[in-house]
């Protein structure tokens, strides 16, 4: 939410969906883990969670047969959740790419392998 703007209450559900991205972001950015009783809190989070972990390309047609919902509404999802799904992507590609090294351990003071 901007500064100065009042908070509505989401009239649909593309903008509760809008909000719930707005809330991950907020937390993520500051590190918090969102668990299960977080995503019962807010509406919409669960949705954006499994789009960030999508492994597969984000269609309408898995967004349907996830959610159980319209084919409207699975395409306005579809519009909302791209940067969401983007950007975990482009993460993911990167962390593969590079992945971290795990540093060897060295035996001293006599201790053999």
């Amino acid at each position: 939410m901007k500064a100065g703007q009042r908070w509505r209450k989401p009239q649909t559900t593309t903008d509760a969906l809008g909000l719930a991205i707005d809330q991950v972001d907020h937390l993520q950015r500051r590190g918090f883990e969102i668990d299960a009783e977080t995503c019962a809190l807010l509406p919409g989070v669960d949705i954006v969670l499994w789009a960030q972990g999508l492994r597969g390309p984000l269609t309408t047609t898995a967004i349907r047969a996830r959610w159980n919902v319209h084919k409207a509404t699975a395409c306005r999802w579809m519009h909302q959740l791209q940067s969401v799904y983007n950007a975990a992507q482009a993460i993911r590609a990167r962390r593969e790419e590079s992945p971290i090294e795990q540093p060897s351990i060295a035996l001293t003071g006599g201790e053999t392998a």
